[in-house]
């Protein structure tokens, strides 16, 4: 599942780069950005340390996520969070085959997409 994990943050980068309206941060802003706030070597990013971590690297919305794989269902969760209030803006959860892990990828990175440019408006 490690895959997936770095299957869906390379999709959801990739399809959002093609928003012209969206700046996204590139990988190395946000480790270094991770270090600054001291973060350690824990994996799981909570809504204060998105947060933190926004303010460092100068962006107006943080996404965070995770996944959970029952069976052969998997099930994705984001939450787009609001840097300057902490403020969760939306959530979405998306249910998929576990045998089709592109499929959630794609899914993931449109609806992520299509929920951050509504904000843009």
């Amino acid at each position: 599942l490690e895959m997936l994990t770095e299957g869906i943050g390379e999709s959801v980068t990739t399809r959002l780069g093609q928003e012209r309206r969206l700046r996204l941060l590139e990988r190395n802003q946000i480790d270094q950005a991770l270090q600054e706030i001291d973060f350690g070597q824990t994996r799981y990013v909570d809504k204060r340390t998105a947060t933190a971590l926004g303010r460092i690297a100068g962006a107006e919305v943080a996404v965070q996520g995770g996944y959970q794989r029952i069976e052969g269902q998997i099930r994705v969760s984001a939450r787009l969070i609001h840097i300057e209030t902490g403020e969760i803006l939306d959530t979405l959860s998306v249910n998929h085959s576990a045998k089709d892990l592109f499929g959630v990828q794609d899914l993931v990175a449109a609806e992520l997409a299509r929920r951050l440019t509504l904000f843009l408006r």
